[in-house]
């Protein structure tokens, strides 16, 4: 069996009413669990015809999405994608993604509240521009 927490630890879980259910080990002090998908995040990409509901997220869940943690001083930028599961016949969705630095700056900005976390960070992508 595959642990996703160690894998992604900045997952995050939404029931199909979009509150985020359960949320990974490197999101814990950033994201409340059991608040609206839509008060924590924002999306950056996919933004055209993409609204906050489950449909919605499910019609694009073949699509990288880029969305921003709002809760913070500075967004932090995630880079992933949704993938819907059945859990006790329900279906939610499931967001497998990382931190999303474009550069110097991003790492610079967000080095407070990512540097503890970058020790669990397997998966975290920096694209050079």
């Amino acid at each position: 069996m595959i642990d996703i927490d160690h894998v992604f630890p900045f997952n995050f879980v939404l029931s199909d009413d979009l509150t985020i259910t359960n949320v990974g080990p490197s999101l814990k002090s950033l994201v409340n669990e059991g608040a609206s998908f839509q008060s924590q995040f924002e999306y950056v990409r996919p933004k055209f015809s993409l609204k906050y509901d489950f449909q919605s997220i499910k019609n694009f869940s073949n699509q990288v999405f880029i969305i921003n943690l709002k809760t913070q001083k500075e967004p932090i930028k995630f880079k992933g994608q949704f993938l819907i599961q059945s859990k006790n016949e329900k279906n939610i969705l499931l967001f497998l993604g990382s931190p999303w630095l474009l550069n110097a700056e991003d790492i610079n900005r967000n080095i407070k509240d990512i540097k503890k976390r970058l020790l669990q960070i397997e998966c975290c992508e920096i694209i050079r521009i």
